[in-house]
């Protein structure tokens, strides 16, 4: 599955940076893979220091357990957030 996104990360870039609100796509780990211009500047965090980072610890490293929990819930249930 992520080798195919990432063969279609042309396609996925295009899309995220096209909402005008902070949008982001982790992996299964939490790790951050994708994220638009918007959420960059919302964070404060820069593109090439955090890229791959989890994305909990960006946004809230006490919650890491609940970022995962949920991320493993839509996983599981083959949805999307």
């Amino acid at each position: 599955m992520l080798e195919k996104l990432y063969n279609d990360m042309d396609g996925w870039k295009q899309l995220v940076e096209a909402v005008c609100l902070p949008v982001f796509i982790n992996d299964a780990d939490g790790k951050l893979i994708l994220a638009n211009e918007r959420f960059w500047k919302f964070t404060g965090f820069e593109k090439e220091t955090s890229q791959l980072t989890p994305v909990y610890y960006l946004l809230s490293p006490q919650n890491e357990k609940r970022f995962l929990d949920i991320d493993r819930q839509i996983i599981k249930s083959g949805n999307s957030a």
